[in-house]
């Protein structure tokens, strides 16, 4: 991520995966978010929302936000990364 801005993780356990959010904040505000589950069947993970606000755009949050992503599932036991966006306005 661009050096002024900090991310930070949230977490939750669900009957079949886990659940991370990486929310990535300037000046304590939510600028952008990855939501990444890891299956506790599977070694695959897989992202389900990757949003940046709009003002925020092409300063590259969200590749920040993608790296962040791949090097949790790594550091987590997981082979693979997939991703699952759409692209919206």
């Amino acid at each position: 991520l661009p050096r002024t801005l900090e991310t930070k993780i949230a977490s939750k356990d669900t009957e079949n995966s886990k659940v991370v959010v990486l929310l990535a904040e300037k000046d304590k505000a939510v600028v952008g978010f990855v939501s990444v589950s890891f299956p506790y069947w599977d070694r695959i993970a897989m992202t389900h929302h990757l949003v940046v606000a709009p003002g925020f755009r092409g300063c590259g949050i969200g590749t920040g936000l993608i790296i962040s992503a791949i090097e949790l599932s790594k550091t987590s036991g997981m082979k693979k990364l997939k991703a699952s966006t759409k692209h919206t306005k």
